[in-house]
Formats: structure tokens, C-alpha cells, sequence
């Protein structure tokens, strides 16, 4: 259960812009999970900018 205190720091941040930059080097198979949870339905945070680095992996998978 939040108290007010906390529940007022969550309504502050979801009603802010989330601005997150990710460097990835073959991590491709966390990167969907990590993905998944930012955009998540239920997060408090609806505004959400991500820029996903690929630092020249060489795991075979193509970041979309």
C-alpha cells in the first residue's frame, strides 16, 4: 500500500516525460524484455522516449 507522500511522487513522475537511452552489445534477447517493461500498459509513466544504441553487436540479431 503507497502513502499519500508516495503516491503523490508517482503521479508527479507519470504526468512527466521518461527520456531513457540504452547501449546494447549482444544483448539482444534481454533488450525485448527490458523493451517490454518500459512500455508496459500498467506502468505509471505514459510518456516515454527510448533511444536504443547497438554498439556493433555480433549476436545475429537486428534491433527494429
Amino acid at each position: 500500500m503507497f502513502t499519500k507522500k508516495k503516491k503523490k511522487k508517482i503521479h508527479k513522475i507519470a504526468s512527466e516525460k521518461l527520456q531513457i537511452i540504452i547501449v546494447t552489445y549482444n544483448r539482444a534477447k534481454y533488450l525485448e524484455r527490458t523493451l517490454n517493461c518500459l512500455f508496459d500498459k500498467d506502468s505509471p509513466v505514459k510518456d516515454v522516449d527510448v533511444l536504443v544504441q547497438n554498439n556493433c553487436s555480433t549476436d545475429n540479431r537486428r534491433l527494429c
